[in-house]
C-alpha cells in the first residue's frame, strides 16, 4: 500500500510593521497672551473694597472704606491704593496711614483688624483734598481687591508629545490654548529635524478666534515608503509671541 508523503508545513514568516516616530519638542513656543480669569486670593481672603464718598464741598472730601472678606476671612489688614492725579489725605481714623506721591497706604489698629468670612466692615474713613474719584490698583495684604480681573497666561498646548505613525498612513494630536485669549491667533508648525518621509498632512497652520479654546486636529502622515526607525522633530508655535522660557 502505497502513501502520499505529506510535506511538512510551511513555516510562516514573522511580520514586522513599519513605523516612523514623531517627536513634538517638550517645550512649546508658548503663547503668551494676556486673558481675564478671577484672582484666587480675592476669592479666599478679599471679597471687596468699598470706596465712599459721604460728603464733598469745594476743594475737599469726607470717605470711609468698607472691606468685604472671602471665604476665609481676615485676621489683620493692610491696604494700598493709587489716588487720582491731586488727591491727598489731610487726615484719617481708625487707620494707620501714609501717603507718598498718589500712593495711599492704610493698615489696621488692631481692634478693627478681623473681619469674619464673606463679612462686611467699616474699617475707616479719612479727610481729603483734590478729586474725589475712587482710586484704583487697591490691594489687600498685597494682593489685588479691587474687583478687576487678573491677567493670566492662555499656554499654547498639545495632547501628546511623542506620535507614532505607520508607513502610509496617518496619526494626530489636538492642538489648543490652556485659557481663552483676548486676540485671534494663528498656530503653524514646522519640521525642525529628521527624515523628510514623515510630514504633516493637515493642521500646519490653525487659526483660532478670540477666545477659543477648542482644540483643533494636527495630522501627521509617513510615506508608503518609511522604514522602522525614522523619526522627526516638528515645533508647534503660535507666531508674535515669545518663547516659553
Amino acid at each position: 500500500m502505497e502513501t502520499d508523503n505529506l510535506a511538512p508545513p510551511r513555516r510562516r514568516g514573522r511580520r514586522w510593521r513599519r513605523t516612523a516616530a514623531v517627536t513634538l519638542p517638550l517645550a512649546l513656543v508658548g503663547a503668551f497672551t494676556a486673558v481675564a480669569a478671577p484672582s484666587a486670593f480675592a476669592a479666599q481672603y478679599c471679597g471687596g473694597v468699598q470706596y465712599n464718598v459721604v460728603s464733598s464741598w469745594g476743594s475737599g472730601f469726607q470717605a470711609n472704606v468698607v472691606l468685604t472678606a472671602g471665604t476665609a476671612g481676615l485676621n489683620g489688614w493692610d491696604i494700598e491704593w493709587d489716588f487720582p492725579a491731586g488727591t491727598t489725605v489731610s487726615s484719617a481714623w481708625n487707620v494707620g496711614w501714609s501717603q507718598s506721591g498718589r500712593t495711599f497706604t492704610g493698615s489696621d489698629v488692631g481692634w478693627n483688624g478681623t473681619i469674619a468670612a464673606n463679612q462686611s466692615r467699616e474699617v475707616f474713613g479719612f479727610i481729603g483734598a483734590g478729586p474725589s474719584t475712587a482710586p484704583t490698583g487697591i490691594t489687600v495684604n498685597g494682593e489685588s481687591c479691587d474687583g478687576a480681573e487678573e491677567p493670566v497666561e492662555a499656554e499654547l498646548e498639545v495632547s501628546r508629545a511623542n506620535v507614532v505613525v505607520d508607513a502610509g498612513s496617518t496619526s494626530s494630536v489636538e492642538v489648543g490654548f490652556s485659557a481663552a485669549t483676548e486676540a485671534a491667533a494663528t498656530v503653524t508648525t514646522t519640521r525642525t529635524s529628521g527624515s523628510t518621509d514623515i510630514s504633516v498632512s493637515s493642521g500646519g497652520s490653525l487659526s483660532f478666534a478670540a477666545g477659543d479654546t477648542n482644540p483643533k486636529p494636527l495630522v501627521f502622515s509617513a510615506a508608503a515608503g518609511a522604514e522602522p526607525g525614522e523619526s522627526a522633530v516638528f515645533t508647534v508655535a503660535s507666531p508674535a509671541t515669545r518663547p516659553r522660557p
